[in-house]
């Protein structure tokens, strides 16, 4: 008795293949249900379960075309004609697309309404509150099996491309494939309110940004900080609008409470600074020192920061009694934005000035090309600096900080530690320092998470190895 049934094995095995379901065979055949399972699990072939059976693959081959179909408006009775099911599994078909069941026509001529071509699912109507929809999401699978790119589907849909790109990244499967009801049983799920905030369920990324936030870093280099930190983990990334969120939305259990410092934020300022209505005119005076060396002078690989080497200088006026005098040199490199800082406790003269200068620069010898300053008069003998170092001074044009952006961010920085009025005749080099480093060991954005110490280090090791 099983020899007759093994001579019918590949048969049973080839129907399997295309499509036909255990429960069909064994009653045209005759013969064991369990008997053809066997087989399959023998042959390495997956059943699908539920009372439609057959191969799992064929299954998923023939729901796609049903999708593919409803898209293109064909009604329930025709789709199962057409791939030989009952109309109550294309029903089931329409269903797992969610809203696309909201855009079928009743009645005799059944089909969808706007769904005969794919140009006619994008509205075009863009902004907040415009989520993909079950229909474009259903354009997007028959765009993607026709070999349509990301943009090309936007344009198609009248959509932003980083709209479908962002769709189809985060709604694809395992084996990376689009499947629309998938998709959109996946959006329906991350609608779900409320959720959980990242920084109250996640206690170790909490800690993190409280203690970088204790570190003076601003939400979003503390953002960019830690996608720099933990590149391939996202449960240790967040977004910058999710710290300020818990800095001031959030009552009961906020970060501000953990914060050891009394300002969450640094910055104290409201509104933006316009630019000087002088800038560009030429300054009171004839300044010698500035001549031959303005700003449109410097080599180009000092503006667009190719090259390390070329920085940005400028001094921090000290206050309070007896402290005018006093004052804070800094140093900015425009590549990686290495801080050297020094102070000057009696005198800012410009013979103190300059030697405090040469100094600074021979701390980092071989790393200075350029130096752009303004133009006061503290480097009215930038000649002698020049003849000592090597370095060539540039001076910006008069009330265009812009021109030296990078100090000028620097000096605010450098406020957060000396406010206004500080008298530095009663600040130590210890604490100076301690600035320094703090601030060199700072991530940036525009150095993408890194700091000015990792990215100094990096350039010196490349120069090294050049």
């Amino acid at each position: 008795m099983a020899g007759k049934w093994l001579c019918v094995k590949p048969v049973v095995l080839e129907c399997i293949r295309g499509g036909e379901s255990a429960s069909s065979l064994s009653r045209r055949l005759g013969m064991s249900r369990e008997t053809i399972r066997r087989w399959c699990r023998e042959a390495g072939l997956v059943l699908a379960t539920g009372p439609h059976g057959s191969l799992a693959q064929v299954r998923e081959r023939d729901r796609q075309r049903a999708i593919e179909l409803i898209g293109q408006g064909w009604t329930n009775t025709d789709i199962a004609h057409e791939l030989g099911y009952c109309r109550e599994w294309v029903r089931q078909c329409r269903v797992a697309l969610g809203d696309m069941e909201n855009a079928l026509r009743r009645g005799r001529r059944g089909g969808t309404r706007h769904l005969a071509s794919v140009d006619q699912v994008g509205s075009g109507n863009v902004g907040r509150g415009r989520r993909i929809t079950s229909k474009e999401r259903v354009a997007i699978a028959l765009l993607l099996d026709q070999g349509y790119s990301g943009r090309q589907i936007a344009i198609r849909l009248k959509r932003s491309p980083s709209t479908i790109t962002r769709e189809i990244n985060r709604s694809q499967r395992v084996d990376g494939s689009y499947d629309a009801g998938v998709a959109s049983r996946k959006a329906f799920e991350r609608r779900a309110r409320p959720k959980p905030l990242k920084l109250q369920a996640n206690t170790r990324l909490r800690e993190v940004v409280v203690g970088l936030l204790n570190q003076r870093y601003s939400p979003q280099q503390v953002a960019v900080r830690l996608r720099h930190l933990y590149p391939n983990d996202r449960e240790m990334h967040v977004s910058v609008e999710a710290i300020y969120q818990a800095l001031y939305v959030q009552g009961v259990g906020s970060l501000a409470q953990e914060l050891k410092r009394e300002k969450a934020l640094r910055s104290g300022r409201k509104n933006r600074i316009p630019r000087s209505r002088l800038a560009g005119l030429p300054g009171r005076g004839r300044k010698t020192w500035v001549e031959g060396a303005q700003i449109s002078m410097r080599p180009p690989q000092a503006s667009d920061r190719a090259v390390p080497g070329h920085w940005e200088g400028d001094l921090v006026v000290g206050g309070g009694k007896d402290g005018h005098g006093t004052a804070l040199i800094t140093l900015v490199e425009r590549r990686s934005r290495f801080v050297l800082m020094h102070r000057l406790g009696a005198g800012r003269d410009s013979k103190t000035v300059v030697d405090e200068l040469v100094t600074m620069v021979k701390s980092l010898p071989g790393k200075f090309e350029t130096i752009t300053w303004d133009q006061g008069s503290e480097m009215a003998q930038t000649q002698s600096f020049t003849i000592a170092t090597g370095v060539k001074v540039f001076f910006a044009d008069p009330h265009s900080p812009w021109q030296r952006p990078s100090n000028e961010r620097l000096n605010r920085d450098i406020r957060e530690y000396f406010p206004k009025g500080t008298n530095f005749a009663t600040i130590t080099d210890a604490q100076v320092q301690e600035a320094q480093d703090e601030l060199n060991n700072r991530a940036r954005v525009v150095l993408k998470g890194a700091t000015p110490h990792e990215t100094l280090a990096q350039q010196l090791n490349d120069a090294l190895t050049a």
